[in-house]
């Protein structure tokens, strides 16, 4: 079954004139991947306000992402407990210590909801793999399952997955092949920031869509 994601923002890649809200969203990324942030990021509150953070701030970011991921999964229409899946960063392997990075996000998720929201940290790479943003690692998702492990129980919850960026979907089609394959349901897939060509202006802040389809080991 394809797999839906929804995107809490979104930025352009492609070369243009950037506007304050590109440079916001940008700020986001660097936040969610451990990045410095250059100045101040701000992101729209639905009171009007808004929410400030900087490279001493980043928890501020995280709450962000993990209250417009409630959101979006309650617009998809997901009821009842569920299970957060992070999907590992490149260097979050079996060997290593640190989870990965989204995980700040699903615990505040599971904070803000408690009873409703559970942190499954059951998925690793076998070797540190190459950063598909930074150092030209696959986004192919056949490269990508080949190499990703579930390294515990899968829990009998529904299951919805949590990256930071989207760009090809690759490593979400590849983590819910092995995920379904262990005997797990995925309903939804969140990101914390959709990367395209061209952003609509004005719509940096709207949730997107996309559907992923199925990648079908062989």
């Amino acid at each position: 079954m394809p797999l839906r994601v929804i995107c809490c923002c979104a930025y352009p890649t492609a070369k243009r004139i950037w506007g304050q809200d590109d440079y916001n969203a940008k700020k986001l990324v660097d936040a969610l991947k451990a990045r410095p942030v250059n100045g101040y990021g701000e992101l729209p509150l639905p009171t009007g306000a808004s929410a400030r953070f900087n490279q001493e701030s980043t928890d501020v970011a995280m709450t962000w992402v993990a209250r417009r991921a409630l959101d979006a999964i309650r617009l998809a229409g997901v009821g009842g407990p569920f299970a957060v899946v992070p999907i590992p960063h490149a260097s979050c392997d079996v060997h290593s210590d640190a989870p990965p990075r989204m995980i700040a996000v699903a615990e505040r998720m599971a904070m803000i909801r408690p009873g409703e929201v559970a942190v499954e940290d059951i998925l690793r790479w076998d070797r540190p793999m190459k950063s598909a943003s930074a150092a030209g690692g696959s986004r192919e998702p056949r490269d990508l399952y080949a190499f990703l492990r579930v390294i515990d129980d899968v829990p009998e919850l529904p299951m919805v997955l949590l990256d930071d960026v989207l760009t090809s979907g690759g490593h979400l089609q590849a983590a819910a092949a092995v995920l379904v394959e262990a005997g797990g349901t995925i309903t939804v897939a969140i990101c914390g920031v959709r990367a395209l060509a061209e952003t609509v202006d004005g719509e940096q802040f709207a949730f997107s869509y996309a559907i992923l389809d199925d990648y079908l080991p062989r």
